[in-house]
């Protein structure tokens, strides 16, 4: 029986990031990241000539501030847009 040599989760979960990020226009990594994705800097290389942007929202405001406060001092200059889900 022959075997088949599949990607690992790991790149595919990094094929997923480049892929949705180039899809949206904008760096996504802090999105992702604030979900608890682990990235390898392969995502970092692929998206350099977009925008990081990292979501404003309720969850982000009000469910989860330390965790978007960790976010934000890891990406500074990511741009964020206010959004509600109510």
């Amino acid at each position: 029986m022959s075997t088949i040599d599949l990607p690992s989760n790991q790149y595919q979960i990094d094929e997923w990031v480049i892929q949705t990020s180039k899809l949206a226009g904008k760096d996504l990594r802090p999105c992702y990241e604030f979900w608890g994705w682990e990235l390898t800097d392969r995502v970092r290389q692929e998206l350099t000539d977009l925008i990081l942007y990292f979501f404003d929202d309720d969850a982000t405001r009000d469910w989860a501030p330390a965790r978007t406060k960790f976010i934000l001092e890891r990406y500074p200059n990511a741009t964020r847009e206010v959004k509600s889900l109510g």
